[in-house]
């Protein structure tokens, strides 16, 4: 396929907002993808160059690309450049940038232009330095490019680094839209920028890929239960997509297992009112952890690879580097390769009392590592194993998977527990980085709920109950991880938080002037029925926010800001924003009620709703659905 091809079915993608016709358009691409072209394509319509879990970003700033299409248009010139000249036209461009407010429009009407207006003129001095200059290659049109060359420029300009790398990014990338047609040099800014916004995520994906061999969305469960087991989508195409009778694809997909190196969807607790409830849905024996308020993390360990240890979070991001003490665990842990799951909790180094969430989440970073890493160590608290030395233990029962990681871990960091209070924690060695959860089995509500009530009362967030015979389901799937909704008064009258996703923010009037920002809107996607994939608006909250917190408000969505909708909102002309955000910033929301609104698009919403913190760990996909916010109330 010609990159022009791939660009006119993002631009078909880019004009439908119905889910079912982007699934039927993804399908129409799939199938006319050679079998090389279908991982990069499947990166590329996501805005990436590679899978979720591996990091390679451009790194080019806006203000980059803009000095890009400048270099771009003055090449077409009839005379040559000077830096006057480069500076009048970095300036014009940068203004209709901000009346267009999209950096692939503006490239999209630069590509145009030149080609309606091509240099006439070549002066001596001209032509005398292109005599000088490499002949560039022409011999492909901009409607021929092929696909795979231009993601391997665009893979080549991401990993250019070192002393000089912008000017080199900047270049390469003005030479590469040189080659292209408008609409593809509209969307390859738009990738270079991380503003691709086509509407879609990784699941309407998995729909597609199901349309394009069925005609409907039959292997679409077992696809998602492939990808949950291997989080890459350009592979899992590949794979399904490969020519073959239909019993040979089912195949394909039972046979993609766990693999080291490549994370797995993790599970995620269900919601229930009361132990007792717990009990009866589990059916009457239950084992319960604490449930720590840290960073969920995956860890996967290859003693002969390298790097021999990688880390994810529950959002596929690899945050290796930003975890030094990870490789601590290598020396404890007693497997050639396994993959592990907990939870990464800084604690104080003095006394190992842990540490509260946003103290954690301060690791999250890509400079001054080792000063924080001293300043805030982390232990990992590990209460599951998924698979050990090759062998996949997703389909066993927890009570197993649970001696195993007994057995993979040194006998003094075996169930531990440390709460955020005492100043004598539970651990041999405080400063140990190695822990395994602790765990009790229950059978008697009245001893669950007060198991649950004594991790609250520890600064913990209380408990996580699981059935013993369980077998480890990524998502919110079955009822094997269930979590007791927050005892009445903890958060807020509603029994438990909810996670939103923040669409937009309006702007600060009277004292919130100076802040530039007085509300934001929230909304949660919706996981089933007709509008699956969309996201609906259940409160706009202003109330409460503290002058901090609207600052934080004002710099994370900034980051994320577009000049309209994401194609996925229903959002009531009544509540748009003034300014619309990528769903890319989730929040914890607390909450007196949930009533119903016919204002909403939810048709429910949050009463008194207020800020608890920012979870820089979530992304839009591991937001509280809709189904689960209605399993909240009684409505």
């Amino acid at each position: 396929m010609t990159f022009a091809d791939f660009s006119r079915q993002l631009a078909e993608l880019d004009k439908v907002a119905a889910r079912l016709e982007k699934t039927k358009l993804l399908a129409e691409t799939f199938r006319l993808l050679d079998e090389d072209e279908i991982p990069p394509a499947c990166y590329l319509m996501l805005g990436s160059l590679v899978p979720e879990y591996q990091s390679l970003e451009f790194q080019l700033s806006t203000k980059m690309v803009l000095r890009a299409l400048a270099e771009l248009k003055l090449v077409g010139a009839d005379r040559d450049a000077d830096e006057n000249d480069r500076q009048r036209e970095l300036e014009r461009l940068t203004e209709e940038y901000k009346r267009l407010g999209d950096i692939g429009a503006l490239a999209e009407k630069v590509v145009q232009r030149i080609a309606q207006n091509p240099a006439k003129k070549t002066t001596k001095n001209s032509a005398k330095k292109t005599a000088q200059k490499p002949a560039q290659k022409t011999d492909a049109s901009a409607d021929s490019v092929p696909l795979l060359d231009v993601y391997r420029q665009l893979k080549k300009i991401a990993e250019e680094s070192g002393p000089g790398s912008q000017q080199s990014k900047r270049a390469g990338l003005a030479r590469l839209l040189r080659r292209l047609d408008a609409v593809s040099a509209k969307y390859v800014t738009r990738m270079v920028i991380g503003r691709l916004r086509l509407g879609f995520s990784t699941m309407t994906m998995l729909d597609g890929l199901s349309w394009a061999v069925n005609g409907d969305k039959t292997d679409s469960k077992q696809l998602e239960q492939a990808y949950q087991r291997r989080a890459d989508i350009g592979r899992l195409a590949q794979e399904y997509l490969a020519d073959g009778p239909s019993s040979d694809r089912q195949q394909t997909l039972d046979d993609i297992q766990v693999e080291v190196g490549i994370p797995v969807v993790p599970a995620l607790c269900q919601r229930l009112d009361t132990a007792a409830e717990i009990l009866e849905k589990l059916g009457g024996t239950v084992i319960a952890e604490p449930k720590y308020d840290g960073l969920r993390v995956q860890l996967h360990i290859d003693k002969k690879a390298q790097p021999p240890i990688q880390v994810f979070t529950r959002s596929l991001d690899n945050v290796t580097r930003m975890f030094p003490e990870a490789r601590q665990v290598i020396e404890q842990v007693k497997c050639q390769t396994c993959i592990l799951d907990g939870e990464a909790i800084s604690y104080h180094p003095q006394t190992g009392v842990l540490r509260p969430f946003q103290d954690t989440m301060q690791r999250k970073r890509k400079h001054g590592i080792a000063d924080k890493a001293d300043e805030l160590p982390v232990r990992f608290y590990f209460f599951d194993v998924l698979a050990v030395n090759g062998r996949s233990l997703i389909n066993q029962p927890l009570t197993e998977r649970q001696q195993q990681l007994q057995e993979l871990l040194p006998p003094s960091t075996s169930r531990q527990a440390t709460n955020h209070q005492t100043t004598s924690p539970q651990t041999a060695n405080h400063q140990t980085t190695v822990a395994m959860t602790a765990a009790e089995t229950f059978t008697d509500a009245g001893r669950l709920r007060a198991f649950h009530t004594e991790q609250l009362a520890a600064g913990l967030e209380g408990a996580v109950i699981k059935r013993p015979a369980g077998s480890y389901s990524s998502g919110r799937k079955g009822w094997n991880w269930v979590k007791i909704k927050e005892a009445e008064g903890t958060t807020g009258k509603l029994r438990d938080t909810i996670d939103a996703v923040v669409l937009g923010y309006y702007f600060g009037r009277g004292k919130r002037t100076e802040f530039g920002v007085g509300a934001f809107l929230a909304g949660v996607p919706v996981a089933s029925g007709e509008r699956r994939g969309m996201i609906v608006t259940i409160a706009k909250i202003g109330t409460g926010l503290s002058d901090e917190q609207l600052r934080q408000l004002k710099t994370k969505a900034d980051r994320l800001q577009t000049n309209q909708a994401d194609s996925r909102y229903q959002v009531p002309k009544e509540l748009a924003p003034d300014v619309w955000t990528e769903p890319r910033l989730v929040t914890e929301i607390a909450a007196d009620e949930i009533t119903h609104s016919p204002l909403h698009t939810a048709g429910v919403a949050l009463r008194f709703p207020r800020l608890i913190k920012f979870r820089a760990d979530k992304n839009a996909d591991q937001a509280t659905t809709l189904e689960e916010v209605k399993q909240l109330s009684d409505l």
